[in-house]
Order: structure tokens, then sequence, then C-alpha cells
């Protein structure tokens, strides 16, 4: 099979960014599951008791529609990135992104930060939570934002642009293994061999 550059940086191998990215959604919806059952759920009658059932709720099903479905999606396009498509791997991540951004982040990244305004500092581990789920909710913003302007620019293009776009190819494939285009224009090309197994 062909060998696949090695992911470096000054010298130094650095982890995979699906993966990467998997992990930190893990541990922020483990970190805020356990400050709210742990830090939040303990002070419900000096606190505003309903924001932290909110809190405890929603993490709760963040984590686990993020366990069942999410994880699977974003291993999916890591384990088999050769067999798909770019766009089909993004799609795939940012679905789960978005899973983790509006069931958890934004109303979690809401709540903790009112607790914060109106009650302070009651204990270390809730400023732990407060810096990853602010990371996290900025971070998936950033993504999603940038996700909806390709999507939006993309459909514009398809209703009043005039640019003719090449066939997408997996990324297991490379440029030698594309056939002559065929009439019609550069948008048409064939692939010569299957993608690899």
């Amino acid at each position: 099979g062909e060998k696949m550059p090695s992911r470096r940086f000054l010298g130094y191998r650095y982890p995979d960014p699906l993966l990467t990215l998997m992990y930190w959604l893990s541990a922020d919806l483990g970190i805020g599951f356990f400050t709210g059952l742990w830090v939040f759920y303990p002070k419900k009658d000096s606190i505003t008791g309903w924001m932290v059932d909110m809190h405890f709720i929603l993490t709760a099903i963040g984590l686990a529609v993020y366990m069942l479905v999410g994880s699977g999606l974003i291993f999916w396009s890591y384990r088999f990135k050769y067999h798909m498509y770019m766009y089909e791997r993004r799609d795939r991540v940012m679905t789960a992104v978005a899973m983790t951004f509006f069931l958890r982040s934004v109303p979690c990244w809401v709540l903790e930060m009112h607790l914060f305004w109106r009650h302070g500092w009651f204990h270390p581990v809730q400023c732990i939570a407060i810096f990853i789920t602010s990371f996290t909710f900025l971070l998936s913003t950033i993504c999603i934002w940038l996700y909806y302007a390709w999507r939006l620019s993309k459909y514009i293009d398809s209703r009043y642009g005039t640019y003719t776009r090449p066939r997408r190819q997996p990324m297991g494939i490379n440029s030698s293994r594309v056939g002559p285009a065929k009439s019609g224009g550069i948008g048409h090309l064939r692939l010569r061999e299957p993608l690899l197994q």
C-alpha cells in the first residue's frame, strides 16, 4: 500500500486532529457532568435551583447523544478517512460538533456564566469547568460559523455563479489515477482504479 505522510511539526509528532477533537469533547462533557453532580447540585438550595437542574439535564442529554452518535461520527471519519470524500468527512464531523454545541455547549455555557455572575466562585472545579466550557463554546462557534458561511457561499454560487467545479476525489486517490477528461470540460473526471481497500 501507499505510505501516508507522517504528521510532524518542528520535528515532533502530533496526534490526529479528529481524535483530539473526540477526546476533547468527551472531556468537556464528562467534566461538565461531574461539575453539575458534585459542585452545583449540593448547593442547589443556596443558588438558583432550576438552573442547576437544567444544567444537569442538558449535560446528561448532551453526554448521551455524543457517546451514542457524535463520537461514532467523528471516529468513522477518522477510521475510514481514505475511503471517503473530504466533504463526507467534514459533514459528519460538523454534525457531531453541532450536536454538542446546540444540546450542551450553548445552554450550559449561559447557565454557568449566569451562576458565576450571580453567586461567584464557590469551588475550584467550577473554574476548570467554566474554562473548558468556554473554550469548547468558542471553538464550536467558530467551526459552525465557518461551515455555515461555506455552505451559504456554495448555495449562492450554485444558484448565481458561473464557475464549474472539478469532481471531488477521495483522499486515497491521487492525480495519477484520474483518467483524462471527457468531452464537456474539466468538471467530468473518470477514475481508473477503485478506492483503496
